[in-house]
């Protein structure tokens, strides 16, 4: 059937729907006059019959082609919609003809004043009858999308024919916009709403007909984005134009935000914000047009120059760790004149100015080549939005389809390069871009692999790039960029410090009073303490907190001279002064945050750190923590950071983050100081508790706190606080803990539930619990394959092999031995054997503060599994990606997709399931080549 054809049909049924709906209505009058109630009936029932008729009338006729056995699916749709028509007519005048009786025979006086259709039909019948003429007009407006999706795939681009027929149904629009304003205020007449009206709900119901959870409509949104987003698909020039009809204006900005959202990642700025401000007036230099001259020779190249220079070299900072080299790179960024500077070297074009942080210490996004093009992309369209149509040609070309923004698809790596790559190849006309990359050495590549990786950047964009590098100097950048313009940090910085040195003690009391007595001593200090940090701004900035404590405390210039002679010159060796030189009653507490910090998942909140610390001592109930004394919470961690800690850990404010900052190293090097295995032991004997088992308490707190829960209240961020919470239970191993452990994960699991129906009502509707007996974990998979599986928090539990606990709830309770896999519903069985990783959404990947990738040890995985089994626990199936599958073929699947120890694991789990009688479908020799390593073939 033509579109066309549908669509004329469809208007038919929306007028008597429209018409309906307005026969139901309390307040519509039809009698103005007593003696007309007879002819008003007569004129009801014969607009119903007639609506009725124009609706058979519409359908006879364009019946499906003759040359076709079967009508077609739309045109059945259509048939059974008219049918309905037809038998809401023969209710509707059943009615009538009941009213008309019961009042034919009455005086004028006697007769009502109000058609009310509830004189014969109860608030339920026409509540239902309402329902009926809605559900009428959603399914013939879902038949029309059908026919119009149909009708556009027989041709070849048949997603741009798509959007053509889309966005010529909804030019009507702005057309009965214009003859609705034309209408006077007064309720418009039966032939006008005739006229109009259906024709305006047409067209705004088929887009939210598109939008809609039917399966049609699912169908045409996922063979959308299947064929959009396949490798070959290219891109139509009519749907890159960023131009739009007048029927149809979008800002483009709110486009970008929601692309830019999905390139996010957690700490996209976090290591920027991290790093500390310039200290007033330092760094000013590296702007001077004319660098000074050491032996008669620059000593550094001039960076004005090279900003406003043609040359395509990058310009390299070196500097050993600790020297200032992100600290100047952040002074760089914000510097007035850069824009400026720049401006000279784009000429006309426009200019984008990105950076990217590298961060060892940090989520893998953070320190990797993906991270580093998720970020520029973001930045990017932040600031040039219209580049959307070529930076993301598949994104915009599904907006063009659907005319909304929340149906794109997640980020995939292949995506992003695709994407990165049309940045610098085809917007080099239009823009030039300057981009500043810090920390080469903090990438998780080889260092050979990043210089080839900007080297092809660079010859890629030709001259429309400009890229400014620092990192320390290690031979493969020198070999690099020894000789392109660059600044050595080591050798500058010496006045810079003393800069620094000199404010941080003039604001100090006992400082002052010292100058007065000793003032050629104390200058001399100061000389001493930049002679002794050979260039490392980090060793002079944790050498003056101790020297400022020190002058508070009343010590002598003698007493000063002798600590800055004890505090060695190395950076590591500093730190072993540091925590040797912390107060007994301190270390404790010093351990705890240090332990707690570098077990953590990712970046620590302040307010995490500081519940973990609370909740050591106290019950901490945080509905009554207002704003302020959250406030005042933040400021005393900071104290206890610095006094207990003193420097190792700091905390950092951050405006990408609803906390206001995070609890963290002060630096690579306190991180690398505090893994070594040595000090790793020495910090766990001072503090004797469990990190993890102190985390799980404040993810447990945090998750019932409404404050922090509703304003953050994405559900990937619910499902990463879920992750880290039950991780972190899986982590704790001592059998004493094993009573509070059940207890903590039960009032998690009670705040977990409130909290997700507290924010559900933010997210789409697909994501909200139906029922209130519905648990959390039935929407687990966020990536829409096993969404709405009936799964309990014993099944989660099972996921992350948190053996202690799934003990304690099978004793009192043996029935819950019954959950099995089906294709509603997610077995224990199935949970302990695939892991928390299977169910998990490819967009919620998880690490740890390293970047390693979240795992629970294969024994204690093996463990639940065995325990399972033995309990008699059964379960032959899975939940596949898209079906239920056999447990056994899905084991010996992932058997032959694993490599190394988790193959082994796998191995492992499909010999406990034969024994138990759920697989017998692995041979030896598959088992022996997996775990010796001779082959990985396919049986």
């Amino acid at each position: 059937m033509e579109p066309l054809s549908a669509l004329a049909i469809a208007a038919s049924i929306v007028q008597f729907v429209d018409f309906g709906n307005r026969l139901l209505s309390r307040t519509w009058d039809v009698y103005k006059r007593p003696d007309a109630a007879a002819q008003e009936l007569t004129t009801i029932a014969e607009e119903l019959s007639m609506f009725s008729s124009r609706v058979r009338e519409s359908f006879k006729g364009l019946r499906h082609d003759e040359k076709q056995s079967q009508p077609s699916e739309t045109e059945s749709q259509l048939s059974r919609l008219c049918d309905e028509c037809d038998v809401i007519t023969s209710d509707f005048q059943t009615v009538l003809r009941q009213i008309r009786r019961r009042h034919s025979g009455r005086s004028a006086q006697d007769k009502v004043t109000r058609f009310v259709l509830a004189i014969m039909w109860s608030d339920t019948k026409i509540a239902v009858m309402k329902e009926r003429l809605d559900i009428l007009r959603r399914r013939v407006m879902t038949a029309v999308l059908f026919c119009l999706w149909h009708d556009s795939k027989r041709t070849e681009q048949w997603e741009l024919h798509f959007s053509k027929q889309l966005e010529h149904v909804t030019s009507i629009i702005s057309r009965v916009d214009e003859a609705v304003g034309r209408l006077s205020k007064e309720p418009p007449s039966l032939a006008a709403l005739q006229e109009i009206a259906p024709t305006s709900r047409i067209t705004g119901d088929v887009i939210t007909a598109l939008h809609g959870e039917s399966s049609e409509a699912s169908q045409i949104r996922d063979e959308l984005v299947q064929h959009i987003w396949r490798r070959g698909w290219q891109r139509h020039d009519p749907m890159t134009a960023p131009t739009f009809s007048h029927t149809h204006m979008v800002d483009l900005r709110l486009i970008a935000r929601t692309i830019c959202d999905g390139l996010t990642f957690d700490a996209i700025r976090g290591r920027e914000e991290a790093v500390i401000e310039p200290f007033k007036k330092t760094f000013e230099w590296i702007f001077n047009r004319n660098p000074k001259q050491q032996d008669e020779t620059p000593a550094w190249s001039s960076f004005p120059e090279w900003l406003e220079g043609s040359s395509t070299a990058p310009y390299w900072i070196a500097g050993k760790p600790g020297s200032g080299k992100s600290t100047i790179m952040k002074f760089i960024t914000g510097h007035p004149s850069l824009s400026r500077h720049l401006s000279c070297w784009a000429e006309s074009s426009d200019l984008i100015a990105v950076r990217y942080y590298a961060w060892n210490a940090g989520l893998s996004m953070q320190k990797s080549w993906e991270g580093l093009m998720r970020t520029i992309l973001f930045q990017s369209l932040e600031q040039r939005p219209d580049l959307i149509p070529l930076v993301s040609p598949r994104r915009w070309a599904l907006f063009q389809v659907l005319k909304a923004t929340n149906r794109f698809p997640p980020w995939e790596l292949w995506e992003v390069q695709e994407s990165f790559q049309a940045l610098l190849t085809q917007c080099w006309a239009s823009i030039k871009i300057f981009l500043l990359i810090d920390g080469l050495d903090e990438f998780d590549l080889a260092p050979g692999e990043v210089v080839r990786r900007i080297r092809d950047l660079t010859e890629t964009s030709a001259s429309s790039l400009k890229v400014c590098l620092a990192s320390r100097p290690w031979t493969e950048f020198d070999d690099a960029y020894g000789e392109n313009p660059m600044l050595r940090m080591d050798s500058l910085t010496q006045d810079d410090m003393a800069v620094f040195v000199e404010g941080k003690f003039r604001d100090n009391k006992g400082y002052t009073e010292l100058m007065q007595l000793y003032p050629t001593q104390m200058t001399q200090l100061t000389i001493d303490i930049v002679s002794k940090a050979k260039g490392v701004y980090l060793w002079v900035s944790i050498v003056v907190n101790e020297l400022l404590e020190a002058m508070t405390e009343g010590r002598t210039i003698a007493d000063l001279q002798a600590t800055l002679k004890s505090l060695p010159s190395d950076i590591s060796d500093l730190y072993d002064t540091i925590w040797s030189r912390i107060p007994s009653h301190h270390r404790a507490d010093a351990s705890m945050m240090i332990q707690v910090v570098k077990v953590a998942c990712g970046t620590l909140s302040w307010f995490t750190l500081w519940l973990a610390e609370e909740c050591q001592s106290s019950k901490v109930d945080v509905h009554t923590l207002s704003p302020e004394i959250r406030y005042y919470a933040r400021k005393a961690l900071r104290r206890r950071l610095a006094t207990r800690t003193r420097g190792i850990l700091e905390l950092t404010y951050c405006s990408w983050t609803w906390n206001d900052g995070y609890a963290g190293f002060s630096h690579r090097t306190a991180r690398d100081w505090a893994k070594q295995p040595s000090v790793w032991q020495l910090l766990c004997s001072a503090y004797k508790g469990d990190p993890y088992l102190t985390l799980l308490h404040a993810e447990m707190v945090l998750m019932s706190d409404k404050e922090t829960n509703l304003i953050n209240h994405s559900n990937t961020s619910f499902w990463h606080a879920v992750t880290r919470t039950l991780f972190y239970a899986s982590q704790v191993r001592s059998p004493a803990h094993e009573g509070e452990l059940v207890t903590i994960l039960d009032a998690f699991d009670e705040a977990a539930t409130q909290s997700y129906r507290l924010a559900q009502d933010n997210w789409p509707i697909y994501l909200r619990l139906r029922k209130p007996t519905d648990h959390w974990s039935s929407k687990q998979d966020s990536g829409g394959h096993r969404l709405a599986l009936h799964n309990t928090f014993l099944g989660m539990a099972a996921q992350f092999s948190l053996l202690p606990y799934i003990r304690a709830k099978f004793a009192p309770n043996r029935s819950l031995l019954t959950q099995r896999a089906t294709a509603k519903s997610i077995g224990l069985l199935e949970c302990a054997v695939l892991g928390f990783n299977y169910y998990m959404a490819k967009d919620l990947s998880h690490q740890n503060v390293s970047g390693v990738p979240l795992t629970i040890w294969y024994s204690q995985r093996l463990d639940t599994v065995r325990y399972l089994l033995n309990q008699g626990v059964k379960g032959d199936q899975a939940n596949g990606h898209l079906c239920v599958v056999n447990l056994k073929s899905q084991v010996r699947q992932l058997v032959l997709d694993s490599a190394g120890s988790e193959a082994e694991y796998y191995v492992q789990a499909s010999e406990l399931l034969q024994m138990g009688g759920g697989l017998k479908g692995v041979s030896k020799s598959l088992l022996n080549h997996i775990r010796f390593g001779k082959s990985k073939g396919r049986s």
